[in-house]
């Protein structure tokens, strides 16, 4: 005899299903929504305004699940109806990820500061890639699995083909790493005057993810790629504060008034008028050397871009200056006596 009640009962838990459904849009459309809507940020908007969706559809998928597990269908028929509902939902819920993704990645770069914009107009549409690529993959690999598709083979030509992609690519990927580590750490940004390997000095005009762009104060542009930058050291000469620190080390003559020569070189360094005024200029006397007591003098300057310029103009003047106070730079001597037999 022909028996109604599993199919009675399969439709009335499709019935449930298509209301609970119902349900969960309402829930999201005045509950989620609205309680997200009254936040300063709109992230969390676009976030829920994706998660309805999968949400539903799962809602959905189960109840179909359900629904046809309650009726007296075989194991062979069965089976492949709940490997499609189980794909549907991987899909549906692999979209969401990315699409979720992809909102972070837009906020971070509407948030970002100017220093910081070339490097992420770089860098998420790299990250973008991985992880629409990657979620496709572990989407695809587990839809393969549910299915009893063998995938060890396949998994193993990729993985000869993902090292031998990652050795012919190391570097590449090695800067584009190096890049997101300068984006993090934050070492120097757009406008500072670095050092590298105490050879190479200029103002940093663009920080990309896969190299740092330098403009020397020869008008060289020097490129140098991220995996440099993140594994050796940067001196940041403009990291706390935009004003540097000069030092121009020369030494007098022994017997010189010590303090009339500090006096005289303070004096030199506080008549430039691109010298700062607080901290004053000072002089340090150092050591006794071989042929002279050497000092340093210290200034502070407003912009690093100047610090050659103004070492030269002072340089020039202290020599007049010392000159003209007959202060002695002494040049380095020996004084060799001989001895003869009688």
């Amino acid at each position: 005899m022909f028996e109604t009640k599993p199919y009675i009962t399969s439709l009335l838990i499709l019935a449930g299903t298509l209301v609970a459904s119902k349900l969960i849009n309402l829930i999201f459309e005045r509950v989620f929504r609205m309680a997200v809507g009254r936040t300063k940020t709109e992230v969390d908007d676009r976030i829920v305004e994706i998660l309805q969706r999968p949400v539903f559809w799962s809602v959905l998928l189960l109840g179909i699940f359900a629904a046809a597990r309650a009726l007296p269908l075989s194991q062979e028929a069965f089976a492949p109806l709940s490997k499609m509902l189980i794909t549907g939902g991987l899909v549906v819920w692999g979209l969401a990820g990315v699409g979720i993704a992809r909102v972070i990645f837009a906020e971070l770069k509407e948030k970002a500061g100017e220093e910081h914009k070339s490097t992420l107009e770089e860098l998420l549409p790299f990250l973008d890639n991985v992880v629409t690529i990657g979620v496709g993959i572990v989407v695809l690999l587990t839809a393969l699995s549910i299915w009893g598709i063998d995938i060890t083979p396949a998994l193993a030509s990729a993985g000869v083909v993902g090292v031998a992609v990652a050795f012919a690519a190391k570097d590449t990927v090695a800067n584009v790493f190096g890049g997101i580590s300068v984006f993090l750490d934050k070492p120097y940004k757009t406008g500072d005057y670095i050092i590298i390997q105490d050879k190479y000095r200029g103002e940093v005009i663009q920080v990309g993810i896969r190299s740092t762009k330098i403009k020397t104060r020869d008008n060289v542009l020097l490129s140098v790629p991220n995996a440099l930058m993140a594994t050796d050291a940067v001196i940041n000469e403009t990291g706390f504060d935009p004003e540097l620190r000069i030092r121009i080390p020369l030494g007098v003559a022994y017997g010189t008034d010590l303090e009339k020569a500090e006096k005289t070189l303070v004096g030199v360094a506080s008549s430039h008028s691109e010298i700062l005024k607080k901290p004053s200029p000072r002089v340090r006397f150092r050591k006794f050397g071989n042929s002279a007591i050497e000092l340093e003098l210290l200034a502070m300057i407003a912009k690093p871009a100047n610090r050659g310029r103004i070492v030269h103009e002072l340089i020039k003047a202290i020599d007049k200056r010392l000159r003209k106070e007959a202060i002695v730079i002494p040049f380095p001597q020996r004084d060799v006596h001989l001895y003869t037999e009688k």
